[in-house]
């Protein structure tokens, strides 16, 4: 293998979708909050445990990895897969818009479902980016 190849993958994958990801995946989700009015549900430092029941950081850092493996490999339909992943991953808030009782809703489930949303658009923007230094475009 190339050492070039072998150092774009490291810089892509591991630096800028691993390491920068999981720091700027944070920082959007916390000014997203912010902007929301919404208090975030977890903390970056000290990493949260995963049997904590946060596991938004290492859902966040697999599907980096992953994304950024599938466009680096030039798969086709990654697009696609990408706005599946994201439905996929904010159809558990559907119950806050269909409740029966209006009143029973909480003010924040809607909007904790438009910082998971856009928060999880930053992050894959991440592993596009990771994914095009893997690729050696950028």
């Amino acid at each position: 293998m190339d050492s070039h190849v072998l150092y774009r993958w490291l810089l892509g994958l591991v630096l800028v979708s691993g390491l920068i990801g999981l720091f700027l995946s944070y920082l959007w989700y916390w000014m997203i909050c912010k902007v929301m009015g919404v208090r975030p549900k977890y903390r970056l430092f000290p990493l949260p445990k995963p049997w904590e029941g946060h596991t938004g950081l290492y859902t966040g850092i697999m599907e980096r990895f992953f994304f950024t493996v599938l466009i680096a490999t030039n798969m086709t339909g990654i697009a696609i897969a990408i706005i599946a992943w994201i439905v996929f991953k904010g159809s558990n808030f559907w119950t806050s818009f269909t409740k029966e009782n209006p009143k029973s809703i909480e003010q924040k489930e809607p909007k904790r479902f438009y910082v998971g949303v856009m928060t999880s658009l930053g992050s894959m923007l991440i592993a596009i980016v990771g994914a095009q230094i893997c690729k050696g475009a950028i």
